[in-house]
């Protein structure tokens, strides 16, 4: 029992710090094998990873996006859905002055720290599109524009 609870606490000071995940690791998966004279030992961990799940927002026909970035928290972030040649208006509230680029699309918008910018185009390429704000590299949003 000692070897499991040592492996556990050696599993957990070698996760770096800023780690988005925690994996827990029940004890039934932790194997210790010890040699006849108990010169070596060997053991196995297994583990499994679960990704978060994606929510995935399909917009009604003048697609309005609103997001909010206050305080390094992304409020109203996702996957949000619109049929090819959609008119979309991405609407940002920052607490931050900040840029916002529509990958693919190469659109950008700049937002006065404490305001709401309006940013609207068609959607007129289909595929999956990163909204981010561009000088802190945060993904805002995917925009999913259909075909």
């Amino acid at each position: 029992m000692r070897s499991r609870v040592l492996v556990l606490a050696l599993l957990l000071a070698a996760c770096s710090p800023g780690q988005d995940a925690v994996t827990t690791v029940p004890l039934e998966a932790v194997t210790t094998t010890t040699a006849p004279d108990a010169a070596a030992t060997s053991t196995t961990v297994v583990t499994t990873t679960t990704a978060p799940p994606v929510t995935t927002t399909t917009m009604d026909p003048g697609a309005l996006i609103e997001v909010e970035f206050s305080a390094g928290d992304i409020i109203g972030s996702g996957r949000f859905e619109v049929p090819l040649g959609e008119t979309v208006t991405i609407r940002v509230t920052s607490d931050v002055a900040e840029e916002i680029h529509v990958h693919g699309y190469d659109l950008t918008l700049e937002l006065v720290a404490g305001t709401t910018g309006e940013l609207t185009f068609v959607a007129d390429i289909p595929g999956v599109f990163e909204v981010e704000l561009e000088r802190s590299h945060l993904p805002l949003f995917d925009l999913e524009v259909g075909g």
